[in-house]
């Protein structure tokens, strides 16, 4: 009983930090138009330089899932992360709430905006 009392308790405790801090919100490519222009929110192409440097959506800043962690912008700024498949994008969104982002929103696959 008594260990079940303690899952329990780890578990609140661990989806109440998750929320108090920040969240991760899915986008479309129309939402991160929007979020760009009205909010200046930073739109972030998470692949490699060679990737990025083949094409990018406009308005688009590289940065390497490899080097999110050297991100040096207020925590208060929206931030758009996008990749090639959705998966290193969404890595780069939870490294981002870690960090102590707050508002992060993940866009996803770049072809989401073909």
């Amino acid at each position: 009983m008594k260990k079940m009392f303690i899952i329990v308790l780890f578990l609140f405790l661990l989806t109440g930090c998750a929320t108090e801090e920040g969240n991760i919100t899915k986008v479309s490519c129309d939402k991160m138009k929007e979020l760009v222009t009205d909010s200046k929110a930073v739109l972030l192409d998470v692949r490699s330089k060679e990737e990025y440097d083949e094409g990018h959506l406009d308005n688009a800043e590289n940065r390497p899932l490899t080097k999110i962690d050297e991100l040096d912008i207020n925590k208060n700024t929206p931030i758009i992360v996008y990749c090639k498949s959705g998966i290193r994008s969404s890595e780069a969104a939870k490294m981002l709430l870690e960090m102590g982002y707050i508002h992060i929103y993940d866009l996803g696959p770049m072809s989401s905006c073909n």
